[in-house]
């Protein structure tokens, strides 16, 4: 099959929205801000420190906090639920993968 044999209407659910995405605020769907959001909520999670196993990081007071105020921010940004979150952020490294190859 050539690429010119392949008309618009094959892909019907091409044109749909996702609908978990479908109640974002403006300011999360703009591909620009994409790198700004997501630079912001990798330094909730940063630290200074490291753990051999996930048991001494689940019982680390700072490391969870800083999990916790993850989540806020999360929260504060838009995002109603870890899901849309993640929807959000797989889509938006897809079209800014899209956008290197122009």
């Amino acid at each position: 099959m050539k690429p010119e044999d392949i008309k618009p209407d094959t892909f019907p659910n091409a044109s749909k929205k996702v609908p978990i995405l479908a109640e974002l605020p403006a300011y999360l769907k703009d591909p620009a801000n994409y790198k700004k959001i997501r630079l912001a909520l990798l330094d909730t999670l940063a630290t200074t420190h490291s753990h051999s196993d996930l048991l001494e990081w689940g019982a680390c007071g700072q490391c969870q906090m800083k999990v916790r105020n993850h989540a806020e921010m999360i929260r504060k940004l838009g995002f109603t639920c870890p899901a849309q979150y993640y929807a959000w952020r797989k889509i938006s490294e897809k079209v800014e993968e899209r956008m290197k190859l122009r």
